[in-house]
């Protein structure tokens, strides 16, 4: 399960970025790319087998985010996407407002297991997708976080808009 995702968050907080132009950050592994408002910092990680890729950039009161983690096997690929968004949301101290299960289809016409996200909490709002694909064994996560009570939801519609899989 994916809790650094949320723990590297948090960090973000603390620290804005400089503002450069939007990048787009593309996997080779997984095909899947998106679009940041400004330059993110890239952190690779392996713990207990699972090797995680996090993207993360704080422009304002706004916090991006995107991951791959590549498990060893994924029995239940249902259970994996829920235990993910359960620990993002914990980590930061919000609850899930929304949850879909979505089919999310890529550029090659390939359909996805997903869930849609919405989540709150005393400091934060946002939204997110998790993504298990049929690639690799992996879930990629991304998610646009607001820190109340400045954060713009038309940049977070902006860079969730942007996430696209071409595999």
């Amino acid at each position: 399960m994916m809790t650094r995702f949320g723990l590297v968050l948090l960090f973000a907080i603390l620290f804005s970025s400089v503002a450069v132009a939007g990048a787009t950050i593309t996997s080779a592994d997984t095909g899947y790319s998106v679009t940041f408002p400004v330059q993110p910092r890239k952190e690779l990680t392996t713990k207990k087998g699972l090797n995680l890729a996090l993207y993360l950039v704080r422009d304002g009161d706004n916090i991006f985010a995107s991951q791959e983690g590549f498990y060893s096997e994924i029995k239940d690929v249902q259970a994996e996407l829920e235990a993910n968004l359960a620990n993002f949301v914990k980590q930061l101290d919000s609850e899930i407002t929304f949850k879909r299960n979505a089919d999310f289809i890529t550029t090659a016409g390939t359909t996805l297991p997903a869930r849609q996200f919405s989540f709150e909490g005393p400091k934060f709002a946002g939204k997110g997708i998790a993504v298990a694909s049929g690639r690799c064994t992996c879930i990629i996560m991304v998610a646009a976080t607001s820190i109340k009570p400045n954060g713009k939801n038309v940049a977070n519609d902006k860079f969730l808009s942007s996430f696209k899989i071409d595999k």
